[in-house]
């Protein structure tokens, strides 16, 4: 048992391990000013660089997953790759509801970033905006939602309105084993999975609307509300503290 183990963590290690993916997120950097009165009366006027998040309001994913067999002596580990398509859209922050004026707001400095958990098992990605490619980092850093996974500055030549709707997607192909768990983040989240694996367990807050089981595999939907998840569509970095 503890030798099956091993072999396991040696193949996912060299494979991809469980994968977590979530997103995608825009963070919008934005900035306070703040006035410090010094102990001999002079002003020193901060500007304190602040974030947003904002979930998409409509999100869609296509999920194509291939199991297979991989062997090390007489043990065998399910494994598998999974083509992933994350269509959806953005509709921009209005500012003014945290009473933060539209100068204050650097969308020169925005990203859009997906969380995956193991980028050890990331075959190939592309982001798109508005269908305009966007160059791909997997460095995120401190500021953004995931502690790992991939990011993409916002074009800067863009017109960035309160209101304003960005069309996203997002194609991604990864490696894993033992899990694939997606991540409800749309306002409202549509989820078609299918897989060559006929005996699935279906894990997680919610389960399939529907299901389809046959001897060459499954394939589920998932349809959810953000009314369903425990986090809000957009909030400032502070609102976690």
């Amino acid at each position: 048992s503890y030798r099956r183990a091993e072999v396991a963590s040696e193949i996912s290690y060299l494979w991809g391990g469980s994968q977590l993916i979530g997103g995608p997120v825009l963070t919008i950097p934005y900035i306070v000013k703040r006035t410090e009165i010094r102990s001999n009366g002079t002003a020193i006027d901060h500007e304190d660089r602040r974030l947003v998040y904002v979930l998409p309001e409509a999100l869609a994913v296509n999920a194509a997953v291939n199991a297979e067999r991989r062997y090390r002596s007489i043990y065998d580990v399910l494994v598998y790759g999974a083509n992933l398509d994350l269509t959806g859209k953005f509709i921009l922050t209005d500012f003014a509801q945290w009473g933060i004026e539209a100068k204050d707001v650097r969308w020169n400095e925005a990203t859009m970033a997906v969380g995956i958990s193991d980028l050890h098992g990331v075959q190939s990605a592309k982001f798109a905006l508005d269908g305009r490619a966007l160059t791909l980092t997997p460095n995120l850093s401190k500021t953004q939602f995931f502690d790992t996974g991939l990011l993409a500055r916002l074009p800067e030549t863009e017109p960035y309105i309160a209101g304003g709707v960005r069309a996203f997607s997002v194609a991604l192909a990864v490696n894993g084993s033992s899990a694939l768990r997606l991540l409800p983040f749309g306002n409202g989240t549509k989820v078609k999975m299918t897989a060559n694996w006929p005996h699935p367990n279906f894990i997680g807050a919610s389960l399939p609307t529907t299901r389809e089981i046959g001897a060459a595999g499954f394939s589920a939907e998932w349809l959810l509300s953000y009314l369903a998840r425990p986090y809000p569509p957009t909030w400032r970095a502070e609102d976690l503290d």
